[in-house]
């Protein structure tokens, strides 16, 4: 599961003077997506589900969170290959993931963690 580490990870590759600016639109492009996500969840529309967990799919393997990107990308492919089905079925568990991820995050620019 993401963490602290992973996060750390991510910061290294930037100078500290943007460390928040990242973490600020990473957050906000999780909470954003999430949104999305359950709003397309709820109303079984495929093409908007599709459409976010691909978002979610990109962020997430940027922010090194490479589960929850895999996660991701096995809900996109079966939404691709036309099972839909099992698709709105696997769905619901990459939400733990995300509400997961916008904790740490958030507490990252608290600096109550790292």
């Amino acid at each position: 599961m993401f963490n602290d580490t992973d996060i750390s990870q991510f910061l290294s590759a930037f100078e500290s003077s943007k460390h928040m600016r990242m973490l600020n639109v990473f957050l906000k492009g999780f909470t954003t997506q999430r949104e999305n996500y359950l709003h397309a969840l709820n109303n079984q529309d495929t093409a908007g589900l599709k459409a976010s967990v691909h978002d979610i799919k990109s962020i997430a393997r940027t922010i090194l969170a490479h589960d929850m990107g895999q996660q991701a990308e096995d809900i996109e492919e079966m939404i691709q290959n036309g099972q839909t089905e099992i698709a709105l079925e696997k769905a619901p568990a990459l939400i733990p993931e995300l509400d997961h991820a916008i904790v740490l995050l958030g507490k990252a620019i608290e600096g109550t963690s790292l």
